[in-house]
Order: structure tokens, then C-alpha cells, then sequence
């Protein structure tokens, strides 16, 4: 699941072996390996996108980055990602999911 401005950019294909190379990048080449991985040239994207990564959560934490309009961008990312598209069935109706949520929930958990 990429950002929209992401799957516009780069092609599908393309999106795969980005994705089998940041897979190689956090499992490491041999673990990688037992899942049969191909050993993308992508898995050095991860050093990247580390970095990026810990630029934003210094921004963060200066308080440079509204945490609620970036909450509410990713639950709005989740619910286009998850959202039936017309002529697909949906997996789960959401009432269902929320029911078996609230029957599975621990006492403890608010």
C-alpha cells in the first residue's frame, strides 16, 4: 500500500521489485532467500528510506509535523486502499469486523 502520489509515479512493476527489494532490505539476503525473493537492486532504497524516515520523526518530535492531519491521512490512505472498488466484492462488511472486534476485545483494553 503506497501513497496515491507514489503508484502515480511509478509504474507497477516497477512498485514489485521495490517492494521485494525493501523485503531483502529488512529480512537481510538470507532470509530473503529462504522465501525465494529475487535479489532486487531496490534493496538499497531501504538505506534511503531510512533516512527519510528519521528526518520526519525529528520533525515530529520538534513538533514541525501535525500529528492529527497526518493520523488523518493515513487512516484516509487505509480506507481508499481497503475500499471495494465497483464489481469487487467486499471481504468483510465493516459493522461485522467492528462486532467481532468488540466481542474479541481483552477486559483490560479500554
Amino acid at each position: 500500500m503506497f501513497p496515491p502520489v507514489v503508484t502515480r509515479l511509478i509504474p507497477p512493476l516497477r512498485l514489485r521489485k521495490l517492494m521485494y527489494g525493501l523485503m531483502r532490505f529488512w529480512l537481510g539476503d538470507a532470509l530473503a532467500d529462504r522465501f525465494e525473493a529475487p535479489n532486487a537492486r531496490w534493496k538499497y532504497a531501504g538505506h534511503l528510506l531510512r533516512a527519510v524516515v528519521g528526518v520526519y520523526e525529528t520533525a515530529r518530535r520538534l513538533g514541525l509535523v501535525d500529528d492529527e492531519k497526518a493520523c488523518a491521512g493515513a487512516i484516509r490512505l487505509l480506507d481508499d486502499a481497503t475500499r471495494a472498488r465497483p464489481g469487487q466484492a467486499v471481504l468483510a462488511p465493516t459493522d461485522e469486523v467492528v462486532t467481532s472486534i468488540e466481542q474479541t476485545r481483552s477486559p483490560a483494553l479500554p
